[in-house]
């Protein structure tokens, strides 16, 4: 800092304000306070040196920014590949009642497939309340983790099956869905493009059960009998079949 008159204009901070901080007179400091001063005295943090209250603004800094630049490409997407685009991210991600305990909740990821397609103002409102759903949407724009990117194209493939005009019908009964029976679902959509292979078996017909729900969302019939016989327990695959009841 040259001065504190000087450093007060720059982070748009009171004098005295500033002077108490400096002096150590000042005992909370607002997470706001530390954003001014950040922005203001264009600081560049340390994570491995600096205080982890500095570190903590400046990363919700930097998640603000990148949410604001990638809701403007969002923008430019249609509203059926938005829905596609959220989709696959929230059924790629680990640990999701930890990672994202918001769109975890009852409500949440219906809400957020309703916006993303009616009111994009909406959406972003709605996704702009934390810091988690932020961050989602820019994993809905960017690369993530490679070995996240390959679970990604997994299901990608698996999506790109279903038809348009039914893709929304899917999402919404998928999000609908317990977080138990999404990742039945997510390990049945990887499972389906791994064994969307050549096989050179000829006499491997489609289960009975699984007729409707292939042919209402246009899957193929055998890498969908491998998927649904991937799971070695019996009582797995009722459970997939009750949750494919739900999803039609």
């Amino acid at each position: 800092m040259k001065s504190i008159s000087s450093s007060s204009v720059d982070s748009n901070l009171s004098r005295g304000k500033l002077s108490a901080l400096l002096n150590g007179k000042t005992k909370t400091v607002h997470g706001e306070t530390i954003k001014k001063l950040i922005k203001g005295l264009k600081l560049k943090p340390n994570p491995l040196n600096d205080p982890a209250p500095l570190i903590n603004e400046w990363m919700k800094m930097k998640i603000e920014d990148a949410f604001l630049d990638d809701l403007e490409k969002l923008k430019g997407i249609k509203p059926n590949d938005r829905i596609i685009s959220l989709l696959l991210t929230y059924m790629t991600i680990f640990d999701r009642k930890e990672k994202l305990p918001y769109l975890n909740r009852k409500g949440k990821l219906e809400r957020a497939i309703e916006l993303c397609t009616a009111d994009i103002h909406k959406f972003t409102n709605f996704m702009s309340d934390r810091y988690e759903t932020m961050g989602f949407v820019s994993d809905m724009i960017n690369e993530m983790h490679p070995f996240i990117e390959g679970r990604k194209d997994l299901v990608k493939k698996f999506l790109g099956r279903i038809p348009k005009k039914r893709v929304r019908m899917f999402a919404v009964n998928y999000a609908e869905l317990t977080e138990e029976d999404r990742k039945r679902i997510d390990a049945f959509a990887r499972n389906y493009t791994r064994y969307d292979l050549g096989w050179k078996v000829h006499d491997l017909r489609l289960a009975v059960e699984l007729r409707e729900f292939v042919e209402l969302f246009h899957l193929k019939k055998r890498p969908s009998t491998l998927a649904f016989f991937a799971p070695e327990r019996s009582t797995e695959r009722k459970k997939i079949l009750r949750v494919f009841q739900e999803l039609r």
